[in-house]
């Protein structure tokens, strides 16, 4: 697949989701529930002759087996408006949270592990929104990698209030 290809499959699955899937969503989202029966046909023959058509037809079966490969959409269709502002918060305050502290003026030395928490971090966030947004890959390596900042950021705070360094 081309990376053209690969973006019209993206805009198509917006241009579905934002038509025929969005308004039911609302505020709150449909969850992760899906139709059992059509994830039965989606497995076999019927389903299999549907994933290889092109357009409208294999964006509406991505959407409805919840593999929506658009982070918006996935956020929104599973948790609704209210999901989709919680999440950009959490996204907003941990960039904002790691990136501050990297970016400290009286920083002369930053630790390895913060630098790599911090790109980590970043990137994580950055791919979800531009490249592929899939919750499921992003919840798991993001809380680590946040854990890992936080817990630096905390040993280097401590370290410097309990060896201040001397002026003259």
């Amino acid at each position: 697949m081309s990376a053209e290809s690969s973006n019209d499959f993206r805009t198509t699955i917006q241009k579905v989701y934002k038509t025929d899937f969005m308004q039911k969503a609302g505020w709150l989202g449909e969850g992760y529930k899906f139709d059992a029966k059509y994830m039965a046909d989606r497995a076999s023959d019927i389903g299999t002759r549907q994933m290889e058509q092109s357009g409208e037809a294999q964006a509406k079966s991505y959407i409805i087996s919840r593999d929506h490969h658009v982070g918006w959409v996935a956020l929104h269709h599973v948790t609704g408006w209210a999901g989709l502002g919680a999440f950009v918060s959490l996204c907003l305050g941990s960039l904002l949270y790691v990136w501050r502290h990297i970016l400290q003026p009286h920083t002369a030395d930053i630790p390895a592990e913060q630098v790599w928490a911090t790109a980590l971090i970043t990137q994580n966030i950055f791919s979800f929104f531009a490249v592929f947004g899939s919750i499921q890959n992003f919840i798991p390596p993001f809380c680590v990698f946040l854990a890992v900042a936080i817990q630096s950021f905390r040993t280097q705070r401590s370290q410097s209030v309990s060896h201040p360094e001397s002026k003259a």
